[in-house]
């Protein structure tokens, strides 16, 4: 009898587990029955899961828009769309989207909001209005770091690889080059990255296992309240007393907040705190916000010049074409010496052709950013239920043929010159998202693309490069953000022009 008994318990529970998993998965289903997507992402947040842990998500969702058009499915309570409009009109300002869960990760595990985690309207429009002047360049003067910090990649370059005739890894070499203009732009310190060739506090790779984390959090709410609890932070959030990765970097922005925050007369300093503290920031937003901008800034940016670097030197038409430009440029007497001014690097049709053309390619950042409404909204004339994500799809959005033409998946930079005025306006109506729109439009776009005019333009006057592996030159994942590593070249160094 205790047998059978056991036996009914087992077929019991088994039954009623599966009755409640196929209602579950019913109503998942019922959540946004008229948006289409793949089966399992309509019923559970499988689909999702799998594909942020294998980095894919991007290439995934580009597979189902195909089959089910331009707005889909990629778990029971989130559609994603690559409508340029739709996009446009999400981050416009007045829109009924407001920043969902997604960017609740951003806060990295902080007790406050940040720029970027800021959910009411107008609070988010104050600490704009006080960061901004930081990040434009006005009053941080950040042209003069980028050429200094461009002036130590190039030494390096010089003296480690060149004359030692060695193997460059230039996905390292672009993410010190970044790291050091920001920690000078933010912070007014000049931690080495560069001039010692190291990866100091072993932050890099820190950075790399942090990021595939940081995604899981992003497209899951269960894994980042789970991660996000009191009894894992305690254990495994960053400190600034570490020794090692995020913390010790953060340790360093702590002790030059409070330094500024002490002495009045670092008001004056060319940096992003004095920027921010004369601007009403307080010293705790400082310490978060500018280990934001350097998270947030440093392999973005890097990565887009590790793109751009990649796509030119598998281009052998494209090598040719931008050296050209770039030797005309240096013979006619138009560019500065040692460093290309930003302004005489936007006057090179064909440089900028290339950096547009790299980032529709192959945006550096993919995250799908969320966002929902209290209340039900329309999209291309679906209703979509309240507290339904509504993300985009970037990757995709930059492909679309509609936009780019039939042949949008091709990496072709003459596509900016060829165009005539109304293609032109389309083209820049979708690569313009890349950087944020309206309300949400990068605080570090203007420093980003200046180290990637300037950075482009100097590595090639004064380096020849080939890549080493032709077959496996790189190794990206790509979701929230692209981490792109082992970019293996040879270099050697051009005739002084």
């Amino acid at each position: 009898m205790v047998g059978l008994s056991l036996t009914f318990t087992a077929i019991a529970i088994a039954v009623f587990g599966c009755l409640y998993l196929v209602i579950s998965c019913y109503l998942n289903y019922r959540r946004v029955p008229n948006v289409k997507g793949p089966f399992l992402a309509c019923i559970s947040p499988l689909w999702l899961l799998y594909h942020t842990l294998k980095g894919d998500t991007y290439l995934a969702a580009e597979a189902a828009f195909k089959e089910y058009g331009s707005l889909i499915r990629v778990a029971p309570d989130y559609v994603i769309t690559n409508d340029v409009e739709v996009a446009k009109r999400m981050y416009s300002r007045g829109s009924n989207l407001m920043r969902g869960r997604w960017y609740d990760a951003m806060r990295l595990g902080a007790d406050q909001d940040n720029v970027m985690t800021i959910t009411d309207e107008k609070a988010h429009a104050s600490m704009r209005a006080k960061l901004i002047p930081g990040y434009t360049g006005r009053e941080t003067g950040f042209e003069a770091a980028v050429d200094r910090m461009l002036s130590e990649m190039i030494a390096l370059i010089r003296r480690d690889y060149v004359e030692k005739d060695a193997v460059m890894d230039f996905a390292r070499i672009a993410t010190f080059f970044t790291l050091d203009v920001l920690t000078k732009v933010a912070f007014d310190l000049e931690i080495g990255f560069l001039k010692e060739n190291k990866d100091h506090y072993d932050y890099q790779k820190a950075l790399t296992g942090f990021l595939p984390i940081m995604d899981l959090c992003c497209n899951h709410p269960t894994i980042f309240k789970i991660l996000n609890s009191k009894l894992v932070l305690s254990l495994t959030k960053p400190k600034p007393e570490d020794k090692i990765g995020q913390g010790a970097l953060i340790g360093q922005a702590h002790k030059a907040v409070a330094e500024y925050f002490k002495d009045d007369e670092k008001d004056n300093v060319d940096s992003m705190i004095a920027s921010f503290k004369r601007h009403g920031v307080t010293q705790t937003q400082c310490q978060d916000e500018t280990m934001l901008a350097i998270l947030a800034g440093s392999d973005s940016t890097s990565t887009a010049l590790r793109m751009a670097f990649l796509h030119v030197i598998t281009n052998p038409r494209v090598y040719s074409k931008l050296n050209k430009e770039i030797q005309d440029a240096v013979e006619r007497g138009v560019v500065s010496f040692p460093i290309i001014t930003m302004s005489e690097a936007q006057a090179l049709p064909y440089l900028c052709a290339v950096i547009k053309e790299a980032s529709r390619c192959f945006a550096p950042l993919h995250g799908l950013s969320g966002r929902c409404s209290n209340n039900v909204v329309e999209i291309n004339g679906q209703k979509i239920p309240p507290n339904t994500q509504v993300g985009v799809a970037w990757y995709s959005l930059a492909r679309t043929e509609e936009i780019y033409g039939k042949d949008a998946a091709q990496f072709r930079p003459e596509r900016w010159l060829e165009a005539d005025a109304e293609t032109l306006k389309r083209y820049e109506n979708g690569t313009a998202l890349f950087f944020g729109y309206g309300t949400s439009i990068c605080l570090g776009k203007n420093l980003a693309l200046m180290e990637l005019h300037k950075g482009l333009f100097e590595l090639f006057r004064s380096f020849d490069f080939s890549i080493v592996n032709p077959l496996k030159p790189v190794t990206i994942r790509s979701n929230s953000v692209v981490l792109v590593k082992d970019l293996f070249v040879k270099v050697e160094a051009k005739a002084p022009q």
